[in-house]
């Protein structure tokens, strides 16, 4: 799947990219509002595409001015599957912390980084976990627990997901020497620690 647009998991059609705004909007959108989301869209298909959901219940519409706005119906009995498919990524993203809260010896930073933090992938993309071993950890362990982790979030998504696993000891003042920490400094989306606090460590010695 695409992270970034999770309903193409469900629909290649205009209608989930419709879906995704308004189910993250947290007001009432214009067709213009939503052109500006949707740029590669035309205006006529939006239009088209937002009478089509009104007619299934699933969107709302109103008149304010000389505008017509949209909302989604959160009462419609598929509003809940929506809004879950529209936060996809942020589910991912919990269900990441929630494994690693519950490790022996949790991680001392982990992030999502590559074409995934970027919003770049395409449905052959891998998914790139980034995790920093803590010095008290079992390696055994560690390692064991890291490879779960993978197998599941591969089914969750679909996708092959590896991981790039860091001692905690090598991490002070290696961002001279690890090209790829820079990266994920500067993109990486951060599920366990601060990034603040991961810039701290890689460029002190």
């Amino acid at each position: 799947m695409i992270l970034k647009k999770p309903f193409l998991s469900v629909t290649p059609s205009l209608d989930g990219d419709v879906l995704a705004r308004v189910a993250r909007a947290t007001d009432w959108l214009s067709v213009p509002q939503i052109h500006a989301l949707l740029p590669e869209r035309s205006d006529e298909g939006i239009r088209k595409t937002l009478t089509r959901l009104v007619q299934h219940g699933l969107l709302l519409e109103k008149v304010f001015g000389r505008s017509r706005v949209f909302s989604l119906n959160r009462d419609h009995l598929l509003a809940s599957a929506v809004v879950e498919i529209a936060e996809a990524q942020e589910c991912f993203l919990d269900r990441l912390v929630q494994r690693c809260a519950s490790w022996d010896s949790p991680p001392v930073f982990a992030a999502l980084f590559g074409s995934a933090a970027r919003g770049e992938m395409t449905p052959e993309s891998d998914i790139d976990l980034f995790i920093v071993e803590p010095i008290n950890a079992d390696d055994d362990t560690f390692s064991e627990q890291v490879d779960v982790l993978c197998a599941e979030a591969s089914r969750w998504t679909g996708n092959d997901v590896q991981a790039l696993v860091i001692p905690e000891k090598s991490l002070t003042g290696a961002k001279d020497l690890e090209p790829v920490l820079s990266d994920i400094e500067r993109e990486g989306l951060f599920f366990v620690g601060a990034r603040r606090d991961f810039s701290s460590s890689i460029e002190h010695r």
